[in-house]
């Protein structure tokens, strides 16, 4: 089963018009998780469910990749529901520890032809990875109690393993790793990936620092940290990173034209003379923030706070970080920039070089 396929299951539900899963009748909420299915008809039938206890030991397990687990049951299951006519199997997860769930899902795929498999996810994703397996577990204690599923990975080529495995919405990522080093991890993720990368070091050097920044990680925890503080990075990162607008600010905003940039806020996208301009989210959230107070100077704190959504900590170089990467993709000369411009002193500011 391509993951791809699973990414889909939410425009796979309005197409069969599943209700809400938390509304659907019989269902039964066990800690972990249960099964519904939809029929070929498109409509859910009540009574014939496959509750959580029956399942369990299928999607708690961490299942092979090339075998179901032993026993009868779990066949007998699945081979009643092609029976009965099921196309889809939907899978709702309602807590944290369910790591086997997309292997599950691959291997239910490829043995059972003909069933497709997808999953509702009611939680954010988030991977942590420190070699230092201590400090990965508080800080998966504490983020599990806040209410994320959170996996774990000890050295950088396991992390990239687990990224293309679970598609995080962050992750958590150590700067000191075995095998491949943070800064690389960094590196291969932003290649094909657009979730919010915070760095975790021991390191208080800056340039460590600025490379991962530049490297596009979005934000950067230095140890020891408070679990208030990394809480609250973790938070804001996930609100703004990756994140589209809600349904009802799409059609109210409008595009924004400065000299030769054009922004477009529905499709989280810049132009500069009709090209397309790629911009990490972070990029644009602070060029569309810039844009819609345009001539006004912001300062680094006040940008931190606005923009990056969480109290002022201390450091603002994640601010300067992200203009230059900006000025580097609009300006025609990011030593010379025309369109955002600091002021010394005090803070930065977009500027229209046609009205000047």
């Amino acid at each position: 089963m391509e993951e791809t396929k699973l990414r889909s299951w939410a425009e796979g539900l309005k197409e069969l018009r599943l209700p809400r899963w938390e509304e659907l009748p019989e269902l039964e909420l066990y800690m972990d998780q249960v099964i519904t299915l939809v029929d070929r008809d498109r409509e859910y039938r009540d009574g014939i469910d496959i509750s959580s206890d029956t399942i369990f030991p299928l999607i708690k397990k961490e299942l092979p990749t090339t075998s179901l687990p032993d026993g009868e049951l779990i066949h007998q299951v699945f081979d009643d529901i092609k029976a009965q006519g099921f196309t889809h199997v939907i899978i709702v997860t309602i807590s944290s520890g369910l790591s086997g769930t997309y292997n599950a899902l691959r291997v239910l795929g490829e043995h059972y032809e003909g069933l497709v498999f997808q999953s509702i996810d009611t939680k954010n994703v988030g991977i942590v990875v420190d070699d230092e397996k201590p400090i990965s577990d508080i800080v998966k204690f504490n983020l599990t109690k806040e209410g994320y599923e959170v996996f774990t990975a000890y050295d950088g080529e396991e992390a990239l393993e687990k990224v293309e495995e679970v598609n995080p919405d962050l992750i958590l990522l150590d700067l000191m790793l075995p095998k491949k080093d943070g800064l690389e991890v960094a590196r291969e993720v932003c290649k094909t990936h657009e979730m919010p990368i915070i760095m975790v070091t021991a390191k208080d050097s800056e340039i460590d620092k600025v490379l991962g920044l530049e490297l596009g990680a979005d934000d950067y925890v230095t140890k020891p940290f408070s679990n208030r503080e990394l809480v609250a990075r973790v938070k804001a990162n996930l609100r703004r990173g990756g994140q589209a607008p809600k349904e009802e600010e799409q059609t109210t905003q409008s595009d924004l034209t400065i000299g030769d940039l054009t922004i477009h806020p529905d499709a989280y996208m810049v132009t500069k003379h009709g090209d397309t301009i790629e911009l990490t989210h972070r990029e644009f959230e602070l060029l569309h923030y810039l844009a819609k107070h345009i001539g006004q100077v912001m300062t680094r704190e006040h940008l931190l706070q606005t923009v990056w959504g969480y109290d002022y900590f201390g450091d603002v170089r994640t601010v300067d970080v992200t203009v230059r990467r900006l000025r580097e993709k609009i300006e025609d000369n990011p030593s010379h920039p025309t369109y955002l411009v600091t002021r010394r002193g005090v803070g930065y500011y977009l500027r229209n070089p046609e009205q000047e």
